[in-house]
């Protein structure tokens, strides 16, 4: 039986265990899913490169503390490293995906140097919501690799061919994340644009900086601008946004965790223990040690059922 909290890894040697999916062992995989299939559900580290298209239905995910929402219509590009935990899905959810190990991405020298732009795509949003034509391209992509694999089993270079058909629906899906990162910003208005920079830099950082001047600096923007144009396309000040961040790993840590609130404060750079417990309780209106008792059982109340103010704002 798996801890609560615990982390299981997912390497290729889970794709043996689908019935349906074609494979070029250790190197690529290619299924639909399926009722019985059980990859994602708990808390699922992957060690390998993900690419799925929604059929039908909806299911509904966590990549790290992101929630996302997957339908008809939607890629989703998962890499290596992320944490997924899968949490429901509709009765007529189904889908295809093609899973490749970093050790076949690496060896495509065009795919190695896209895969940094990849990691900072989906960071801050994994699935792409693609035009009707493009998805049903991207279906009729994987229904023909579906074929070849078949049908060309007994051909000498069975295996060469099905990894570059693999590599080909990849390259199809980023042409289409590109298009649409260039279109999403030509979009954008200033204010947008600056608060996505933002917001950005605070996901990667917000664990060992506090200070809104940091990300100021960052931007190449003063203090002043940086909180004017943030509050007037959020209503939300930049400190605020920087304390969601911080707040929700200390919950997430705390809940999901082992460690003691010492280390806790350590890993989110508090100079102490006392340090962290004053933010703590100043946005959350209760102490880490109480919101842990709570959270994992040993309370009489719960707090994510709304009986702290900071709890209720951070979950809008």
């Amino acid at each position: 039986m798996e801890r609560k909290g615990m982390i299981r890894p997912i390497n290729f040697s889970i794709f043996y265990q689908i019935s349906n999916a074609g494979l070029a062992p250790d190197e690529v995989a290619l299924f639909e899913s399926t009722e019985n299939e059980n990859i994602g559900f708990g808390q699922n580290r992957l060690e390998v490169i993900v690419l799925g298209v929604c059929l039908s239905g909806s299911v509904k995910f966590k990549l790290g503390r992101r929630n996302y929402t997957a339908h008809a219509g939607c890629a989703v590009l998962i890499m290596p490293g992320q944490v997924l935990q899968a949490e429901t899905r509709s009765p007529d959810y189904n889908a295809f995906f093609v899973a490749l190990t970093p050790k076949v991405a690496q060896s495509d020298q065009a795919f190695s140097m896209m895969k940094r732009q990849l990691f900072a795509r989906v960071r801050t949003n994994a699935v792409l919501q693609l035009p009707d034509p493009e998805w049903r391209a991207l279906i009729d992509s994987f229904i023909h690799i579906r074929e070849k694999y078949h049908t060309c089993k007994n051909n000498n270079l069975h295996k060469k061919m099905f990894e570059l058909q693999a590599f080909s629906v990849l390259y199809e899906f980023c042409g289409y994340l590109t298009t649409a990162k260039q279109h999403s910003e030509n979009l954008l208005s200033k204010k947008e644009l600056l608060f996505r920079n933002f917001i950005r830099l605070v996901a990667e950082h917000h664990h060992r900086e506090r200070n809104i001047s940091f990300y100021a600096d960052k931007l190449g923007i003063n203090l002043k601008y940086l909180s004017a144009t943030v509050e007037a396309a959020t209503q939300k000040s930049p400190k605020q946004w920087l304390d969601n961040y911080v707040i929700q790993d200390a919950r997430h840590l705390l809940k999901n965790s082992d460690k003691c609130i010492q280390q806790i404060a350590e890993e989110l750079n508090f100079a102490d223990q006392a340090a962290f417990s004053r933010y703590f309780r100043r946005l959350e209106g209760i102490s880490p040690r109480k919101y842990r008792s709570y959270t994992q059982g040993g309370g009489s109340g719960n707090p994510e059922n709304g009986t702290s103010a900071g709890l209720l704002r951070l979950s809008q």
